[in-house]
């Protein structure tokens, strides 16, 4: 078969037979969750991790998906299985859970719906298409667009409304090829991108917004986890306005964005100490250490 094969609602289809139905309220309001995590040779990163996310999304949004973690993460394996033969060599997948609250109900309330809608695909990661950034590097630039604040939407609730990310994005992307929106909060401190987690090295440590201010990644925490084994302070910044570490993050964005250097080929030819932390992701990947026992549901 040369179509790939998606979960939806309890059977494996083609993708072409996933159809929703134009009443499904992740369709009409945004009503829904998802997650993301990406393979490496093949095999899901932090699976379990991620599962737990999303199930903390469904929970603070109470959509109840009818079924366990456990099941989420076989049916999410079973996808990659099955899919595994249209990747070309040196290609792997992001793999995507989507859960929505379901259909409205005709002539009914706005808070009755017909039971969950639930997705589960694979796409292929864009590695031929980005693979300039990390040579030329990304020119980043700051929209005067703000992120949504925690007070209106916890950002530990991955949900599929994004306009406000997008919009972000859409502003800086004529500014140049390789522009990419890095927003600040309400408050006028860094935030985070459309689907990244941003971290500055300076004198020797990282520092990274607050996870109270942004979705904490699960590749977020596994750099947090690397910089401690190896010694490397982390910093969070955005806790106040007299933050120190602040300040001069914000100086050193505004630079950036003034005269758009390659920042993130600047990162990859940092401090020593920084590019350990790199080679400890990139060994530990190498040597087949995820997922472990620890990252996935038995």
């Amino acid at each position: 078969m040369t179509e790939r094969i998606a979960y939806f609602n309890g059977s494996y289809v083609p993708e072409s037979e996933v159809l929703i139905p134009f009443r499904d309220r992740g369709f009409v309001l945004g009503d829904a969750v998802f997650d993301t995590a990406r393979t490496f040779g093949g095999k899901i990163f932090k699976l379990g991790e991620h599962i737990e996310r999303l199930y903390r999304s469904l929970k603070a949004i109470d959509i109840d998906p009818g079924m366990t973690p456990q099941e989420m993460q076989k049916i999410s394996e079973e996808v990659v299985r099955r899919n595994l033969s249209h990747l070309e060599e040196g290609d792997d997948y992001w793999i995507f859970q989507r859960i929505t609250r379901g259909q409205n109900v005709v002539g009914g309330e706005l808070w009755q719906s017909s039971g969950p809608t639930v997705i589960v695909e694979c796409t292929p990661l864009p590695i031929k298409t980005r693979a300039k950034v990390f040579h030329e590097g990304i020119d980043m630039h700051v929209p005067s667009i703000r992120r949504i604040p925690p007070e209106c939407l916890s950002p530990s609730v991955k949900s599929h409304n994004y306009l406000n990310l997008v919009l972000a994005d859409l502003e800086v992307r004529d500014k140049g090829p390789n522009a990419w929106a890095i927003l600040l909060d309400t408050r006028g401190f860094l935030c985070e991108g459309i689907g990244c987690n941003l971290f500055l090295v300076r004198n020797g440590c990282l520092l990274t917004p607050r996870s109270q201010y942004v979705l904490a990644g699960v590749s977020r925490q596994t750099v947090i986890e690397l910089a401690e084994k190896l010694d490397i302070p982390v910093i969070g910044i955005g806790a106040g306005s007299g933050t120190d570490a602040q300040v001069l993050v914000l100086h050193d964005m505004l630079g950036m964005t003034e005269t758009a250097p390659k920042f993130v080929q600047n990162f990859v030819e940092g401090a020593p100490s920084i590019q350990d932390a790199l080679k400890a992701f990139v060994d530990a990947v190498k040597a087949g250490e995820y997922p472990r026992e620890e990252h996935t549901y038995s």
